[in-house]
């Protein structure tokens, strides 16, 4: 089914906004606007409603920060112990975090996390008929449920979320914060691992979920950390291309309207939750590649459609 073409609410937001349209297509066909929901554009964007969903229960890496001392005192009990037991990951030596905590550590034990993880999914699934937002937050929810299923995020989701710790963020940005008192200087860190850890939202979104990203804009990543903890992102421009940013299988299909008025449709793998293993694998590379006859007629129709009629007359061609 080929999903309708949006042109008009997007320029209606862009001319209100002044700037591009930034934001998501769900497997319903229904967009999602992240231009400026609560606060700075974005499809990272940490002020939206779902953003607190992902940011209390992602797991990653706190790169330098490591555990070797609590571990040591370990045997001694305690509040050495107690870190160390709640911060420990097989396989890593430095601190893994669930959530931009504020003390630099987890305050909750992994049993408390996943109670609190399965109370929250409950909460969702009440909700998630009722608009695109709370089907979003079950989606994204469901996701989470996966991943944990194991008791190893990392291994269920297939890759390792790293962050840098606040030593190494204070020398890379030493000159813009060289006038904080430490007060500033640790809100800006803590704000600097939302915004880090908000960099993962989009492959995790359209690989893992199965929306669909709709590419206006050009990103500058280190504007963004620190414009988008004060003011409004200056870190947003106009992309020269119309991109639509998918993992589903029948692009040309499903983006038939949007590839006949000029939309650059780019595929990237999806995916795949694999039951037996608890984790998600990237699909095969023959379902990436595979074409089926319908996919191929379309792709071959819409070229035509794109050589032989001017742009201001597709939309007699755009289907229902």
């Amino acid at each position: 089914m080929s999903i309708d073409y949006f042109e008009e609410q997007i320029k209606k937001k862009e001319t209100h906004i002044r700037g591009p349209f930034i934001g998501y297509i769900n497997p319903h066909g229904q967009v999602i606007d992240y231009s400026i929901l609560l606060g700075v554009p974005g499809h990272d964007n940490w002020r939206n409603p779902v953003t607190p969903y992902f940011l209390n229960f992602v797991s990653y890496v706190v790169l330098g920060n490591s555990l070797e001392f609590f571990k040591t005192n370990a045997n001694k009990g305690g509040i050495y112990k107690e870190i160390y037991e709640d911060n420990k990951y097989d396989g890593f030596d430095d601190f893994v975090l669930r959530g931009p905590t504020t003390f630099g550590m987890n305050l909750l034990n992994y049993d408390s996390f996943i109670n609190n993880l399965n109370d929250t999914i409950k909460n969702v699934k009440k909700f998630r008929h009722c608009n695109e937002w709370d089907c979003l937050k079950y989606d994204l929810m469901n996701f989470f449920e996966k991943c944990y299923s194991k008791k190893d995020f990392f291994y269920s989701f297939g890759r390792v979320i790293k962050i840098h710790n606040r030593e190494t963020v204070f020398e890379i940005y030493k000159n813009f914060l060289k006038n904080w008192d430490d007060r500033e200087k640790e809100s800006f860190y803590y704000n600097y691992r939302v915004v880090t850890l908000m960099s993962y939202f989009k492959d995790i979104v359209v690989q893992y979920l199965g929306y669909d990203s709709i590419e206006r804009a050009l990103p500058n990543y280190d504007l963004n950390i620190i414009n988008n903890l004060y003011r409004e992102s200056g870190g947003y421009t106009f992309s020269p291309k119309s991109i639509i940013l998918t993992s589903c299988a029948n692009p040309n299909e499903r983006f038939y309207n949007w590839s006949v008025m000029g939309w650059d449709i780019q595929r990237i793998p999806r995916m795949i939750w694999n039951e037996q293993e608890k984790r998600f694998v990237e699909e095969n590379p023959i379902i990436s590649y595979h074409q089926t006859e319908k996919e191929i007629f379309l792709g071959q129709e819409i070229e035509l459609i794109k050589r032989n009629v001017p742009e201001q007359y597709r939309k007699e061609f755009l289907r229902k």
